[in-house]
């Protein structure tokens, strides 16, 4: 993917300079109080003291013709870590095996055919990441450290020239029945029939083409329901024909609403903007607050209300409170028990435009995991978001060889505030060049986002949320 590299170098510099201004916007900040919520278990990397760990990825099970799967193993720890990867085509149960040695603060890339992957290791602080490339450009997605019996995805379309496949994936050795259904922004609740009563067999992958019976719709959200067993859901959304400049996303699942999600990182530039789409799985209505935060200024949040199990589309480049041509977050949040789930999809300037889908981050993390940036991308800037609705200290660090963690250039000690956001750029220091540590004393959101590239969001490289403080 290529974009309008200098213009996207501008609005971080804009941004960069106008941090200077954030102690003086701490004094003005009036703390909002977020709503506590469990972290999602799809995504989330095993403590140093694990003596196993395992990942599960769908998303590479079949990708488009000329697409290259590959996994991305960081290993965020001070010890070498050995692993397998079983390999399972679809349609079938037989897996190809192979191994490989992860050293301890390092990242490697690992291609793989194309199938449903099953990443055994035999310790922990180790992350794994599934990934397409190719004339669509690269797309990565985090495979997920559990199987679940639920998944939801708010961002999905069949309109003409896109396409939407759905991978079911039952790592586990009992039998798996599932249910999709579809919520549709303009038609509201889709059944399709022949996607009810899935029988997905122990060991092997289903690939099911939305399209195929929910056509013609640009805004969809799907819910896969595990009736018994339990799976791992992934998505792959192709917006447009492929092209060099891109509209190949893999989307991992989101396996529970929650109260708060967020995108750390984005950006309205003439010629490209950022949609998102905000669904309600549950049977009421929920209001949703989306609050803005900038790096230099404030404004005030705006309230939605989303139906019973219904899709709600927030184009930010049509709020007027939201400036174009700047860094800006956003937080979604509900008081609703049962949550909601949030997608963006973030598309550039060109013709045809890069376009990437994305899910958000979730609330109530004080710990992440930042992987490098993949092979055949350079790093770009990293963006921080204060989640707690009071001030949260940070401290960011780089892993260098041998798993030893050093403060990263001067941000050993940041200080964050609600709705100011805090943007660093690889231009000042190394963000993104080698794993990262992020440590705070509350909720915070963090993205990372890769060049070459478009608006802020296109690339993105995906982070793991960690449980347990990282050494």
């Amino acid at each position: 993917m290529r974009g309008d590299h200098a213009r996207r170098a501008a609005v971080f510099a804009v941004a960069v300079l106008a941090v200077a201004g954030v102690a003086t916007a701490d004094a003005l900040v009036t703390a909002t109080t977020s709503a506590a919520q469990p972290t999602p278990a799809s995504a989330v990397v095993s403590g140093e003291a694990a003596r196993s760990s395992a990942w599960y990825c769908a998303g590479v099970a079949s990708p488009p013709s000329g697409i290259q799967p590959s996994l991305l193993v960081t290993n965020f720890g001070r010890r070498t870590v050995s692993g397998t990867i079983d390999t399972v085509p679809v349609g079938t149960s037989i897996a190809a095996a192979s191994t490989f040695t992860a050293a301890p603060g390092q990242q490697m890339s690992v291609p793989v055919v194309a199938g449903a992957d099953s990443v055994m290791l035999d310790g922990g602080d180790v992350g794994v990441d599934q990934q397409l490339s190719g004339a669509a450009g690269i797309s990565t997605a985090p495979c997920s450290s559990t199987a679940s019996s639920s998944w939801y995805f708010a961002k999905g379309s069949t309109a003409s020239g896109d396409s939407l496949q759905v991978a079911l994936y039952n790592p586990m050795p009992t039998p798996a029945v599932v249910d999709v259904t579809f919520v549709s922004a303009s038609a509201g609740l889709e059944v399709p029939p022949a996607y009810q009563g899935i029988s997905v067999p122990p060991g092997t992958v289903l690939v099911e083409n939305a399209g195929d019976h929910v056509s013609g719709d640009p805004n969809l959200a799907t819910e896969v329901s595990v009736l018994s067993g339990q799976v791992v859901a992934s998505e792959t959304v192709q917006s447009g024909s492929p092209s060099p400049t891109g509209g190949l996303s893999l989307v991992d699942g989101v396996s529970s609403p929650l109260r708060q999600w967020a995108f750390a990182q984005n950006a309205d530039i003439a010629g490209g903007g950022n949609v998102f789409d905000i669904l309600n799985p549950s049977s009421s209505p929920a209001t949703v607050t989306v609050a803005p935060a900038f790096v230099h200024d404030q404004a005030a949040p705006l309230s939605l209300r989303v139906g019973p199990q219904s899709l709600v589309t927030f184009v930010a480049q049509n709020q007027t409170r939201i400036p174009g041509g700047v860094l800006f977050g956003l937080t979604f949040a509900t008081t609703k028990d049962r949550g909601i789930v949030v997608a963006r999809q973030a598309s550039g300037s060109g013709a045809p435009p890069a376009i990437a889908t994305t899910e958000a981050q979730p609330g109530g993390v004080e710990n992440w995991l930042v992987p490098g940036v993949p092979p055949g991308e350079s790093p770009w800037g990293m963006s921080l978001l204060d989640l707690a609705g009071h001030p949260v200290r940070v401290t960011v660090l780089q892993v260098a060889a041998g798993g030893r963690t050093n403060p990263l250039g001067g941000e050993s000690d940041v200080q964050l505030v609600p709705r100011v956001l805090y943007t660093m750029s690889s231009a000042s220091v190394p963000v993104g060049s080698v794993p990262i540590v992020v440590r705070a004393s509350g909720p915070v959101a963090v993205e990372l986002d890769a060049a070459p590239a478009q608006p802020p969001g296109v690339e993105t490289v995906p982070a793991w949320p960690l449980l347990s403080p990282a050494s």
